[in-house]
This record gives structure tokens, C-alpha cells and sequence, in this order.
């Protein structure tokens, strides 16, 4: 009877210690946020293992298990391709004399107070180093629209401020929760890429774990918002 009992208890720290390792792996190698850290090692534990010194990735089905460390790009290509992209970090971009991956804020603020110089730094950023890039020019001009209409508290003309620093819209945006997007807040219609990646969630996951996920974004697993009364 003991016996029984140990092997349950050295299960049950097996498996506390094999989604830590899943959590460090995708936060500290993959370079994930906190959240996208958090949702893989509690839903995507079918495709690793831990065996107590290396975390081993099992791969598709009949693979051999490889070091997961060692094979980052074969773990992202089946992210990927099964619909799990939105727990990888969004692509940044970078230019030649920043070494910052973002645009670095004091540049931004210049550019938004009228700076041409900064605009020129900020064109160079998004072609990747050409200043030529004429699609860069506009897209800076729509991020610098955008940042000002951000500031001003509004978004498309209409008032979207938070207390804790992001719009409704930029949480929409940033977030990595799959059910966020699944359907237009205005008109409720689905999304059909989301809907995948939304389907290879619940299949890998499971319903209970997709509906935790999915309330905490306010919404249900068909990505209809949750009565206020009911949240």
C-alpha cells in the first residue's frame, strides 16, 4: 500500500516538475511571454517529456524523442503548422544600428511631435534598412496616425481609454489568447483562421482547460462575450 502511494507521489512531482520544464523551455528559449509560457506547459504536455535531466520534444506521431533544446526549429514548424502559432512571440523587427528589436520609444516620441529625422529612423526600422522602401513610408505614416489617435484616447474617432494603460483595442491586438479574435466584437461574425487555431486549442487542451482560457478573456468557448452577470 505504501509502495502504491510513493509511486503516486513521485508521479504527481514528476509531472509538477515536467510542465516547469515545459514553462522554462518556452519562456527562456522560445522567448515567450509569461502567458503563452503558462498555457504551452499545461496544454501541449503530449509532446513533451521530462526525463528527469533533458526535456525531450516527442515529436509527431512515431518520431523518436529528440532534446527539445536542440531542435527549436523543428518545434516552432509543427507550432505553426498545427495552429499553435499564437503561443510563439509576434516576429519584431529589427535594422542595422539599433539594437533594439522594437522602435526605441524616444525615437517614437520625436517622430510623433514632428521630427523628420525620427520618421527617417523609424522607415529605415520597418524596410529592414532601406530607406527607399516606399510601403515602409506609409506604414509609418499609419503607425504614427495610430499612435497619436492612441494618445488622444481615441481609436477610429471613438473614446477607448483603460485605467491600467491599454485600449480595449490594443489588448484585443496583443493578446495570445486564442479565443480573443474569434468573432468581431461589432458584428459576431467568426473568424475562420482564429476557428482553427481555436479547434487545435480545445483538441489539444481539452474542453475543460479551453473554457478556463477562454473566460479569462471574458468570452466562451464560441468566442461570445459572457454576461457580465455570469463572469
Amino acid at each position: 500500500m505504501t509502495d502504491t502511494k510513493t509511486r503516486t507521489l513521485d508521479q504527481q512531482m514528476h509531472d509538477m516538475d515536467e510542465s516547469n520544464k515545459i514553462y522554462e523551455y518556452f519562456e527562456t528559449v522560445l522567448k515567450c511571454s509569461p502567458e503563452q509560457a503558462d498555457v504551452a506547459s499545461r496544454t501541449l504536455r503530449h509532446k513533451f517529456k521530462w526525463s528527469g535531466v533533458r526535456l525531450l520534444y516527442n515529436g509527431d506521431a512515431g518520431d523518436v524523442p529528440v532534446i527539445a533544446v536542440d531542435h527549436v526549429d523543428r518545434i516552432k514548424e509543427y507550432l505553426t503548422r498545427e495552429h499553435f502559432d499564437f503561443l510563439l512571440p509576434k516576429a519584431s523587427v529589427t535594422a542595422e544600428g539599433f539594437e533594439d528589436t522594437s522602435i526605441p520609444g524616444d525615437i517614437l516620441q520625436a517622430a510623433i511631435d514632428g521630427s523628420k529625422t525620427a520618421e527617417g529612423k523609424i522607415q529605415l526600422i520597418l524596410s529592414g534598412g532601406n530607406g527607399n522602401d516606399l510601403d515602409a513610408a506609409a506604414r509609418v505614416a499609419l503607425l504614427l496616425k495610430a499612435e497619436r489617435a492612441k494618445r488622444d484616447g481615441t481609436v477610429n474617432g471613438t473614446a477607448d481609454n483603460h485605467p491600467h494603460g491599454q485600449t480595449q483595442t490594443e489588448r484585443r491586438a496583443n493578446s495570445t489568447n486564442p479565443f480573443v479574435g474569434l468573432r468581431d466584437p461589432r458584428t459576431g461574425q467568426i473568424n475562420p483562421a482564429q476557428m482553427k487555431k481555436v479547434e487545435s486549442f480545445i483538441k489539444a487542451a481539452g474542453a475543460k482547460v479551453a473554457a478556463a482560457v477562454a473566460k479569462s478573456a471574458g468570452l466562451r468557448l464560441d468566442g461570445s462575450p459572457i454576461p457580465d452577470a455570469y463572469k
